[in-house]
């Protein structure tokens, strides 16, 4: 008898000391339905609610994983390591004597169910005006409602989609998982389960691919006798690589030679970057300047050589993007 009681004593103390288990998950609100978040506030004394525009009614509508955001803003676009997270719904000032202000960065707040441990980190882009799409600003009256296009930078390998809405403090959130809802990625970077990000790819030629603001198409490689331009290395070969590109975005994109890394791939593992300048093919000139929105061009690299060369692949790095694509010559 006594040994069993010890027994006993003991798997309790054990039971005791053993560390509780991570909470479960439990949704509290859902795509359509409004939800009220922020912090309720009183009269101190008499526990009577006083409105003080501390509270927003949210109703979530979608959720979506993507690279580029366009805007009028500001260009917004994912770089090396991460992913934008874009979240659209209304917010209703449904208190019936304040007045609630909303602006870019007075909106709604983003929380995690767990901790993230990956390299990757967490950034507000902006909350933005779906009808201007410019940064919002409102005063909401009692009633008012305004949409909303709420935009984060996330971890490029981040894969769980359990987050919470707030408003100032964590007092009222409404939590999601927004797993079945925010769809694949679509861009040339994303990883075959369409969730996830890389920041260096493949492509095959004459493909479309995206990078950073820009869309690209290469048509190959080819080493002229004479090659046409006011500005091009004076001697040697000169291998030419033309790449017609597109600014998808709605505001000015940098393009130009000191934005980019442009290399040629040799057979022989050489590697040759090109001559610094791009020469637009429209006009023969050198190109200056920014690419317009919705805009293209069709720009030719030039590579200099001492010695024949037998390119294998031309290889692109954005640096504002911090991405590269790789397109080889052959398929």
């Amino acid at each position: 008898m006594r040994d069993g009681l010890v027994l006993c004593f003991l798997a309790a103390l054990a039971s005791a000391q053993t560390p509780a288990g991570p909470r479960p998950f439990k949704a509290t609100a859902q795509l359509g339905v409004p939800y009220v978040i922020g912090a309720e506030s009183r009269v101190i004394g008499s526990n009577e609610k006083m409105e003080l525009a501390s509270e927003r009614e949210v109703t979530l509508d979608s959720a979506e994983l993507a690279l580029v955001f366009p805007n009028r803003q500001e260009n917004v676009f994912a770089r090396a390591g991460e992913k934008l997270l874009v979240l659209r719904g209304s917010i209703r000032n449904h208190e019936k004597t304040s007045t609630a202000r909303l602006t870019s960065t007075e909106s709604i707040g983003l929380r995690l169910w767990q901790a993230y441990k990956g390299p990757g980190k967490f950034k507000f882009a902006g909350t933005f005006d779906p009808s201007t799409l410019g940064y919002i600003s409102k005063q909401l009256k009692s009633g008012d409602s305004a949409k909303f296009a709420a935009v984060w930078r996330i971890p490029a390998d981040l894969t769980d989609f359990r987050f919470g809405l707030m408003y100032e403090t964590p007092r009222k959130v409404a939590w999601y998982d927004l797993a079945p809802s925010v769809g694949r990625i679509r861009s040339t970077f994303a990883t075959p389960d369409g969730i996830g990000v890389i920041d260096s790819v493949q492509a095959a030629r004459g493909a479309t691919f995206d990078l950073g603001p820009l869309e690209i198409r290469m048509d190959g490689v080819s080493e002229p006798e004479i090659v046409a331009g006011a500005r091009r290395p004076a001697t040697g070969r000169r291998y030419v690589v033309n790449l017609t590109v597109t600014n998808r975005l709605l505001l000015p994109a940098r393009w130009g030679w000191q934005y980019v890394t442009a290399e040629l791939l040799a057979a022989d593992g050489s590697v040759t970057k090109a001559y610094p300048d791009i020469i637009d093919l429209a006009t023969d000139r050198s190109w200056y300047g920014d690419l317009n929105p919705g805009t293209s061009m069709t720009a030719r690299f030039l590579f200099p050589s001492d010695t024949a060369k037998s390119p294998r692949a031309f290889r692109l790095t954005l640096h504002d993007a911090g991405r590269t694509v790789e397109v080889a010559f052959n398929p």
